[in-house]
C-alpha cells in the first residue's frame, strides 16, 4: 500500500482561501462605527487552491446596496492577492451587514462570502451630528429596522402609513 500511495499521491484538495484582515494586517481591528458616505477600508485576501489559473470578482454589499469591489482578481496556482478595498454605506442604521461575495470566472452563483457588522450613524466625518432625517413610520418600507421593536403593538405600528403631518382633508 504505501508504496502505491507514494508513486501514485491522492489530488490535492481543491479550494480558494478568501479572507478579511484589518488594515494593520491582523484579524483585528475592522470598521465597526460610520458616518452616512463615509468610506471604510478592510485588507482583502484570495489564495487559489484550485490547481488551475482562475478569475475572481469581488462584490461588496452593504445592507443589500452595492457599495464596492472588484472587477477582476486573475490568480495562477497558489497565488495570493491581498488588497486594501473600501465601502461607503448610503444610509443610517445599527449592525448593517457589510458582504463581501466572491465569485468564480463569469458565473453568476456567489462562490465565497464573508461579513461584517457595521453600526452607520447620521454624522458629518469630522464627528458632528447632521439633523435626523424626516421621515414617517417605516420610511415607505414595510417595516421598521429597529430591531428592538419585538411587542405585537408595536410591531404593527412600524408599518408604513400616512404620516402624522399630513391633513386627511
Amino acid at each position: 500500500m504505501l508504496g502505491y500511495t507514494i508513486a501514485h499521491p491522492p489530488n490535492p484538495e481543491r479550494y480558494t482561501e478568501f479572507y478579511l484582515l484589518g488594515l494593520e494586517g491582523k484579524a483585528a481591528d475592522y470598521p465597526e462605527e460610520l458616518a452616512v458616505g463615509e468610506e471604510a477600508r478592510v485588507v482583502v485576501g484570495i489564495i487559489n487552491r484550485e490547481q488551475v489559473t482562475l478569475s475572481y470578482r469581488l462584490e461588496i454589499r452593504t445592507g443589500g446596496v452595492i457599495t464596492g469591489g472588484i472587477e477582476q482578481v486573475k490568480l495562477k496556482p497558489d497565488q495570493k492577492w491581498e488588497e486594501e478595498v473600501g465601502f461607503t454605506p448610503g444610509r443610517v442604521g445599527n449592525r448593517q451587514k457589510v458582504e463581501f461575495l466572491l465569485y468564480r470566472q463569469k458565473q453568476d452563483a456567489v462562490y465565497e462570502s464573508l461579513y461584517l457588522w457595521v453600526d452607520v450613524e447620521n454624522r458629518d466625518t469630522q464627528g458632528g451630528f447632521l439633523a435626523p432625517p424626516i421621515s414617517a413610520g417605516a420610511s415607505g418600507r414595510s417595516r421598521t429596522d429597529d430591531l428592538r421593536v419585538t411587542k405585537p403593538l408595536l410591531y404593527q405600528l412600524s408599518y408604513a402609513g400616512i404620516p402624522s403631518w399630513t391633513s386627511l382633508f
